[in-house]
C-alpha cells in the first residue's frame, strides 16, 4: 500500500521542472560573468590609416636648371613613410600634344639620384618641412611609365620643348600620391633644361 502524499508537498515532476529553470538561470549568471571582463578589455579593432597631408612647392634657386624643393607636414601628428619622390616633366603647350612625360627620381636627403628601385623615408614632425636644392640635369631621367629605372642624363633622353615641371612623391605602400603645383620650364635643343621666369 503506498503512503499517503504530505499535505503541502510538490509535486515530483514540478519539483525536477523547478529545479531545471534554477540551474539554466544561474548558467546564465556564471556566462555573464566569464564574458563581460573579457568584453571589457578586448582591445578595440585599429583604426583606418591616416593618409598624411603633404604640401609640396617647387621653386626656382641659383642656376639655370636648380630648383629649391620643399616637402611640408601640415598635419598635427609626425609622419614617417617610405616613399619614391621624382621631379616630373609634362609637355605644356600644344606643340608637344602626344609626348611622353618624363622623370627623374630624386633622394631628398641627399639630392642625388636615387638608387634602383630604392625609397626615402620621409621623416616629418608635425607641421615640419624638409627643404633641398636639386640641380635638375644631375639626375637621371626617363619616360613616365617606362618600366625600366631612369638611369639616362636628361640631354639623352628628355625632348626639346616646353614643359611644366612638378615634384611628385608615391606612397607604393598605401598607392597614394602627392604633387607640387606646376612651374615652367624649357629644355633646349643642347639637352640644357632652364626655368621660365614668371612674367
Amino acid at each position: 500500500m503506498a503512503p499517503a502524499p504530505v499535505a503541502g508537498a510538490p509535486h515530483r515532476s514540478l519539483s525536477l521542472g523547478a529545479l531545471l529553470v534554477a540551474y539554466n538561470e544561474r548558467m546564465k549568471l556564471v556566462a555573464s560573468a566569464i564574458l563581460l571582463p573579457i568584453m571589457a578589455v578586448a582591445p578595440a579593432g585599429d583604426p583606418p590609416p591616416r593618409v598624411p597631408r603633404l604640401l609640396l612647392r617647387v621653386v626656382g634657386a641659383a642656376g639655370p636648371d636648380a630648383v629649391r624643393a620643399t616637402v611640408e607636414n601640415l598635419a598635427a601628428h609626425a609622419v614617417a613613410i617610405r616613399v619614391v619622390p621624382a621631379f616630373v616633366l609634362r609637355p605644356s603647350t600644344a606643340d608637344e600634344t602626344g609626348w611622353p612625360s618624363f622623370r627623374a627620381p630624386i633622394d631628398t636627403v641627399t639630392a642625388k639620384p636615387l638608387a634602383v628601385n630604392g625609397r626615402v623615408l620621409l621623416q616629418l614632425a608635425a607641421n615640419a618641412r624638409q627643404t633641398v636644392v636639386v640641380p635638375l640635369e644631375s639626375l637621371y631621367w626617363d619616360h613616365y611609365e617606362s618600366v625600366i629605372w631612369p638611369s639616362r642624363p636628361l640631354r639623352r633622353v628628355v625632348l626639346p620643348g616646353r614643359y611644366d615641371l612638378t615634384l611628385e612623391i608615391h606612397d607604393p605602400e598605401a598607392n597614394s600620391r602627392w604633387r607640387s603645383d606646376p612651374i615652367a620650364a624649357v629644355v633646349k635643343k643642347a639637352g640644357n633644361l632652364q626655368l621660365v621666369k614668371p612674367d
